[in-house]
């Protein structure tokens, strides 16, 4: 049986197959194909016409469900108002399906209407009520889970770790008795990985560096895609977002505050992930902390 369950933007999560609000027979629409908006050109010179692009238009989600039957009025009034709380138009609840091989896809959506429902009877008489809920996904795409990678920095050697050079017990820098005190530290890292796009459609990766980094560069198949010299301060995130609604580079700090950081990009040669293709994803980089890839599939269907 394939799983149904909606995460709310206020953190509750209700199971639409088994829970006291769930999904009728009446049939929900959205969980299928995209509907896309397609681009072509006509001229004198042509017969027929060129195919030029697509793009897939918004989703719109039809979601029956019914809630009841309760015990008692208190108690649907309760849970009706907490359900109705979810249904906010500017706020956005997440669709959860898992597939019967355990497969997760998400999408985004917003409450648009109740269908415009009549209520023909005292719904806190038989205690229960049918809705018809409207909701649209602004990015029609269903998502799955990330398929990038995360990587661990170079572990950071205090005074207390600190070795000499010449694999020497843990020693306290300035007291080894011979000129000045140096010492390695593990910091630059060559990652090569290869990254496999499940998803319908390309993937622009995000690059995302914490504190401690000072250098990095980044290749994607045969061509460097980014590359920095910016050391990222104490309590930042350098995040660098290939999309092409975003292509842009910013410093994230741990209060949320984010600094435009596009200048400070060394290389700039954005590529994507194709579909369900494999992509080499090779990352040199200087830091004492983590890193990681962020890579998104999308797809058509639910499932």
């Amino acid at each position: 049986m394939i799983g149904l369950v909606l995460e709310g933007w206020d953190g509750s999560v209700w199971d639409l197959r088994t829970g006291p609000v769930r999904v009728t027979s009446d049939g929900v629409e959205g969980l299928n194909g995209l509907t896309f908006d397609r681009f072509v050109q006509d001229t004198a010179m042509l017969d027929g016409q060129r195919f030029t692009g697509w793009r897939g238009k918004p989703r719109d989600f039809l979601l029956p469900v019914l809630l009841g039957p309760f015990r008692d009025a208190a108690q649907w009034q309760a849970l009706s108002a907490l359900w109705w709380r979810l249904m906010h138009p500017g706020k956005v609840n997440v669709l959860r399906i898992t597939a019967p091989d355990g497969t997760v896809r998400m999408l985004d959506m917003r409450y648009v209407d109740d269908g415009g429902v009549a209520s023909t009877k005292d719904p806190t008489r038989d205690l229960l009520e049918v809705y018809p809920i409207r909701m649209i996904a602004d990015q029609p795409w269903y998502y799955g889970e990330d398929f990038g990678r995360e990587f661990k920095g170079a572990p950071e050697v205090g005074e207390a770790e600190a070795r000499n050079f010449f694999g020497g017990e843990p020693v306290t820098p300035g007291t080894n008795g011979v000129g000045t005190p140096l010492y390695l530290s593990p910091s630059k890292r060559d990652d090569v990985s290869t990254l496999t796009n499940p998803g319908d459609t390309d993937v622009w990766p995000i690059l995302e560096f914490d504190a401690g980094m000072t250098r990095f560069t980044a290749t994607i198949g045969t061509g460097v895609v980014a590359g920095s010299n910016l050391v990222v301060p104490v309590g930042s995130v350098f995040r660098v977002d290939m999309s092409p609604l975003r292509k842009a580079a910013e410093l994230v700090a741990a209060d949320g505050t984010r600094t435009p950081m596009t200048r400070r990009l060394s290389s700039f040669g954005f590529r994507p992930i194709p579909s369900g293709e494999s992509s080499v994803l090779k990352l040199e980089v200087t830091s004492s902390s983590g890193y990681r890839v962020i890579a998104v599939p999308h797809y058509f269907r639910g499932w």
